[in-house]
């Protein structure tokens, strides 16, 4: 059967589009949420690395005071930015999932089809053979007599 004719070729290539599309989607997804990680990770090592207050004058003790509020709204930041693609992520994953059984459950219909056609085409061609047996045996038969 023709891609023409049969309408559930249609509905796999159409699932196949939205499968490969939601697997760009999650990819993505994916390449944002390593990078807020990343970013978050940089953010945690900036705080790191800041000088602690020790016992200098008031002025640079609230200097680094105000870095350390400053860096510490950072990572805030970046944890929920990290928060927000992971979520994102799960949810892109979770889309891809179910297109991609989607597509798989098509597949496996057009297989079953593919299969019963061959047999009923198998079934056609021992039945046709068979015929062609008895014609020949009777022809034969009728010689014998």
């Amino acid at each position: 059967m023709s891609a023409r004719r049969d309408p559930l070729a249609v509905v796999a290539r159409v699932r196949r589009v939205r499968e490969q599309d939601s697997l760009l989607g999650y990819h993505q997804a994916a390449r944002e949420q390593r990078q807020a990680e990343d970013a978050l990770a940089v953010a945690r090592a900036q705080v790191l690395a800041a000088p602690r207050p020790g016992t200098a004058d008031a002025a640079q003790f609230v200097a680094q005071r105000e870095l350390a509020l400053g860096l510490s709204a950072v990572v805030t930041l970046r944890e929920q930015e990290a928060d927000a693609a992971r979520g994102l992520a799960a949810s892109a994953m979770s889309h891809w999932q179910l297109d991609r059984s989607r597509l798989r459950s098509i597949e496996m219909l057009q297989e079953r089809r593919r299969l019963a056609r061959l047999e009923e085409r198998r079934v056609l061609e021992a039945a046709a053979q068979d015929e062609a047996a008895t014609q020949l045996w009777r022809r034969t038969r009728g010689q014998a007599s």
